[in-house]
């Protein structure tokens, strides 16, 4: 899912029979999603990626944490933003306290390369 269909033509060629989804991840229903993907419900890694400047890093996680993770389990995220960039409405600490909410456990703080 992405808001950026610049890599669309790089996706199908690489991809091709994956769906592609350009929207909004704060505001659609990614459970449905899954569902109609038959995701399993046991998911071994999800990787997100958000920018932490437009809010969209801890709606895009309220969301998750809100609306699909009380059916769907992860067994591990990556859960990266641009903290260097600043720390937007406190993200650091409140998405910490959403992953621990659902029982997930930070392993490897503040990795950079």
């Amino acid at each position: 899912m992405t808001l950026i269909n610049n890599w669309i033509k790089n996706y199908q060629e690489i991809r091709p029979n994956t769906k592609i989804i350009i929207d909004d991840t704060r505001f659609i229903n990614i459970k449905s999603i899954l569902k109609s993907a038959n995701a399993l419900i046991n998911i071994d890694f999800l990787s997100l990626g958000l920018e932490i400047t437009n809010g969209f890093t801890l709606s895009t996680l309220e969301n998750l944490i809100n609306n699909v993770f009380d059916e769907y389990k992860c067994a591990i995220i990556i859960f990266k933003y641009n903290f260097y960039r600043g720390n937007w409405k406190n993200t650091r600490e409140k998405s910490k306290k959403l992953l621990n909410s659902k029982g997930y456990q930070l392993l490897f703080p503040d990795v950079t390369k």
